[in-house]
């Protein structure tokens, strides 16, 4: 006959039960203090989210804010060099809003030839302020009705180089200065004051040259009548590689195309800034 299974010592089950009891405690109290930790780090994730986010809201309001102020300030550059420009042509009042015209004639020019916005704002500045040097040229040069003997003429031509000095230290127009230095310099090299030839001519005197030829062709003067747009325009094509960049004459001839087009049956070219 089979002997009887032991059983177990009822003090040993009791003992057996109570450490099963505490490591069960001690596993609930380690999940509730992880789940306490775990609901104060989301807590603080979360604020910490309202945080970053209050700091974007207000990056977002002060970068708003520069924009603003950013677009005043360029406001104001613009209005001083055109205060500056009327101010040049004041004193020459056969070319009272030749900056103006030059200004929509280079910048049109510009957008066809492919320029960037901040190519564009360079070239505008320096289509404003190309005569700068005209300040320093004494009346009797400046204002002389007849033609200028060659002493007058070797005062006149000083004028890109005086203007280049004027504006050589304000930093916002840096990048302007080579149109008012180098605007009456000929894609041949026979220009002056440096006699650059071909793309040695910054891009910005380029364009600007062709423009500034057009505007004073077809711009009445007391003592004529400007030249009508087409011959001006022939005048232009006769010029290009000689006087004038041939890739800049052809991106002219194409926007004056373009606004005739839009505006046909006028005598004259009027451009928008755009």
């Amino acid at each position: 006959m089979a002997a009887a299974p032991e059983l177990p010592d009822p003090d040993d089950t009791t003992d057996a039960l109570a450490q099963a009891y505490r490591q069960a405690e001690a596993y609930a109290q380690e999940l509730h203090r992880l789940y306490r930790e775990h609901r104060a780090t989301r807590a603080e994730l979360e604020a910490r989210i309202r945080e970053v986010e209050h700091y974007q809201q207000q990056l977002l309001a002060y970068a708003r804010d520069l924009a603003a102020v950013y677009q005043r300030l360029e406001g104001t550059y613009l209005a001083t060099l055109e205060a500056l420009a009327r101010a040049v042509e004041s004193r020459d009042y056969e070319t009272g809003g030749h900056s103006q015209r030059v200004v929509h004639y280079a910048v049109r020019t510009g957008q066809q030839f492919g320029l960037k916005p901040a190519e564009l704002k360079t070239l505008r500045y320096g289509a404003l302020l190309h005569d700068m040097g005209k300040i320093a040229i004494p009346d009797a040069v400046l204002l002389k009705p007849g033609r200028l003997d060659a002493r007058e003429w070797e005062i006149m031509r000083r004028h890109p180089e005086i203007g280049y000095w004027f504006l050589q230290d304000i930093e916002f127009l840096a990048g302007a200065l080579p149109i008012v230095r180098y605007h009456h310099e000929r894609f041949d090299g026979r220009g002056y004051p440096a006699g650059l030839a071909g793309e040695a001519i910054p891009l910005g005197a380029r364009i600007f040259s062709v423009a500034d030829a057009f505007d004073a062709m077809t711009a009445d003067r007391p003592y004529r009548q400007g030249l009508p747009v087409e011959v001006a325009l022939e005048e232009i094509r006769r010029g290009s590689g000689s006087q004038f960049d041939p890739q800049i004459v052809e991106a002219f001839l194409a926007m004056i195309e373009q606004a005739q087009e839009i505006r046909a049956g006028r005598s004259s070219v009027e451009l928008d800034d755009g």
